[in-house]
């Protein structure tokens, strides 16, 4: 739905000059389409948490951070 680039710059309330995903068409999308499962019909804090979740950890995705390889014997 996002890329990891898109998603570093939105989160939930649209702090720190982020946009506000609790705002967006987008989160009625996300919900809409999760319901559509009978077995998640009625999950949406379950849905919220998880997308603040991924929106929070946005940051640590893709290349943004690297783990650091130490060399070998160290």
């Amino acid at each position: 739905m996002f890329s990891d680039d898109v998603g570093r710059s939105i989160n939930w309330k649209g702090v720190n000059g982020k946009k506000a995903f609790s705002q967006m068409a987008s989160k009625t999308l996300l919900l809409y389409a999760v319901r559509k499962n009978h077995f998640t019909r009625a999950a949406t804090d379950e849905i919220l948490k998880h997308a603040i979740r991924w929106f929070n950890l946005a940051a640590d995705r893709g290349s943004s951070r690297r783990r650091v390889t130490l060399p070998a014997g160290v």
